[in-house]
């Protein structure tokens, strides 16, 4: 768990690996289930998730999760190296494949693609100011989710 830094409370994963193997997903009622189409069955809180079980770090989680939503390698790669980057108040826009646009609620100084927590590309306005058909067709692509 980590925690939000303006705030100093605990900021909830949106899933989680098991130390043996099970993969958890918080969906929108805050519950923790290994299925998202059964979100009435699980655990209602994390912390009644890891009274249970103990839960893998989340470096383990992401090589999971790479699988379970087909990421590429760069993706994971990416999630892995962005793993502790805090961000404050974004918006966002879930995408029908389970990913998500997100961007700062202020100025818009960043774009940067999201799945399950996890970032999994990041552009910053200096990358559209520059190369700007580069920059929105890897946007566009990271957000369909790898494929071309």
């Amino acid at each position: 768990m980590s925690f939000d830094k303006d705030t100093i409370k605990p900021v909830e994963p949106e899933a989680v690996l098991t130390e043996d193997g099970y993969l958890f997903f918080r969906v929108s009622n805050g519950h923790y289930v290994d299925n998202p189409a059964c979100a009435d069955l699980g655990y209602s809180s994390l912390a009644q998730l890891t009274e249970t079980v103990d839960i893998m770090p989340p470096k383990a989680t992401a090589k999971r999760l790479a699988d379970y939503h087909g990421w590429t390698q760069e993706e994971l790669a990416h999630a892995i190296s962005a793993i502790d980057h805090v961000y404050d108040a974004e918006r966002a826009v879930k995408l029908a494949n389970g990913r998500e646009i997100r961007w700062p609620s202020a100025a818009c100084t960043y774009v940067r693609v999201v799945q399950s927590g996890f970032e999994l590309a990041y552009w910053s306005s200096i990358n559209w100011q520059f190369a700007s058909e580069k920059t929105m067709a890897a946007i566009l692509v990271c957000s369909a989710g790898g494929k071309r």
